[in-house]
């Protein structure tokens, strides 16, 4: 992702002036100079939050770092659903019958929600694997696309962390990472704003903004809007 945004930042550059009325949030450069998304800025903007990768060396399909970002909506990185944002997080691992000591710290965890069934008593006897995600890789993805770590995270209702391992750990077993088609969008300042087409059912868009910070652009929301204002 990092890659095309770079290239999706230096194309902006080249977008024309096309009206002079933009919302940005607090703490943005102030602009009343807005420039919008050309195609092939449209286009760039959808290969950088591609839903999935292909794996270099073994050809693998899997979700990507940054479609766990469109996995729930929030005004800001911290309000994040964590639980939502790990669901389909990619940088994990699956605890085998090896980690019998661990699982059995993990079913002590309140919200562990095997319990009460029968025959999960052990790994191997769940009907749904076990992953685990490394606090410190959450952070990492967390950081690189919207400058934040896995401590800013508000919303960490339904997650499952243990302090000795240093990890979270859910039970996906389906295939539903979050997706966002950008059919167009516009910036202003240090602000860029990207908007999905309009939902069948209520005429809502999926809105995600990027903000210039540290020299870098991070994704500073998400939100589904009724209005584009």
């Amino acid at each position: 992702m990092k890659r095309y945004l770079k290239y999706l930042i230096l194309l902006l550059t080249l977008t024309v002036l096309v009206g002079c009325s933009f919302h940005t949030q607090e703490g943005s450069k102030p602009s009343n100079t807005v420039t919008s998304l050309t195609q092939e800025e449209i286009d760039a903007a959808n290969e950088a939050f591609a839903t999935t990768v292909e794996d270099a060396d073994t050809g693998e399909i899997r979700t990507s770092e940054v479609s766990c970002f469109f996995t729930c909506y929030y005004d800001k990185p911290e309000e994040i659903s964590l639980s939502s944002f790990l669901k389909y997080f990619p940088n994990s691992s699956i605890l085998e019958n090896s980690d019998e000591a661990e699982f059995a710290k993990l079913r002590k965890l309140p919200g562990f929600p095997f319990n009460n069934g029968e025959n999960t008593s052990t790994v191997e006897t769940l009907p749904v694997p076990v992953h685990k995600y490394p606090k410190q890789a959450v952070s990492e993805v967390l950081l690189k696309y919207a400058n934040i770590t896995a401590d800013d995270i508000i919303n960490t209702d339904d997650v499952l962390y243990l302090e000795e391992y240093d990890a979270y750990y859910n039970f996906t077993s389906d295939f539903g990472p979050g997706i966002f088609v950008c059919v167009g969008g516009e910036k202003a300042g240090d602000i860029i704003r990207l908007w999905s087409a309009p939902k069948d059912n209520d005429g809502s868009r999926d809105v995600l903004t990027i903000r210039e910070a540290d020299g870098g652009y991070f994704i500073q929301a998400y939100q589904e809007l009724k209005e584009l204002q």
